[in-house]
């Protein structure tokens, strides 16, 4: 069982395509409130720019570059689960949602819609590959 799809079955294109929807969402945070991004205890990115676009492009290219594997999506849904499910659990996202502006409000939204879908679709992409990838 070596566990590889053919491409062009169940692709990646919705788990990448939320996941590109979560750094859109980010962009528009910081463009709207850069301050949110400045973090003194470990050094933030130039211009407070998000180290969260850098995390979430780096699990889509894992994911991207793993594509031939059935189980290649579970990156998509990873970060998602960790960057949503993890801003829910500690406060994070509702302590966001009640301090930002209209912008950073919107951003978030937009963020949290494109980690839902990550999720999601890369479960069920997952799920798709498993049962059509030969089995040996």
């Amino acid at each position: 069982m070596n566990g590889i799809v053919e491409p062009a079955k169940e692709n990646l294109g919705l788990p990448l395509g939320g996941l590109g929807l979560a750094i859109l969402g980010l962009i528009v945070q910081w463009i709207s409130k850069p301050s949110i991004f400045e973090a003194p205890d470990w050094g933030a990115l130039p211009g407070n720019f998000p180290p969260g676009v850098l995390v979430i492009a780096l699990f889509g290219g894992m994911a991207a570059v793993c594509a031939r594997w059935w189980w290649s999506s579970a990156f998509a849904s990873a970060i998602g689960v960790w960057i949503f499910i993890g801003g829910i659990g500690t406060g994070e996202m509702a302590n966001a949602f009640r301090k930002g502006n209209a912008g950073s409000v919107f951003g978030l939204l937009v963020m949290s819609v494109g980690l839902v879908i990550a999720i999601v679709a890369g479960i069920f992409v997952m799920y798709r590959r498993r049962r059509s990838s030969p089995r040996s």
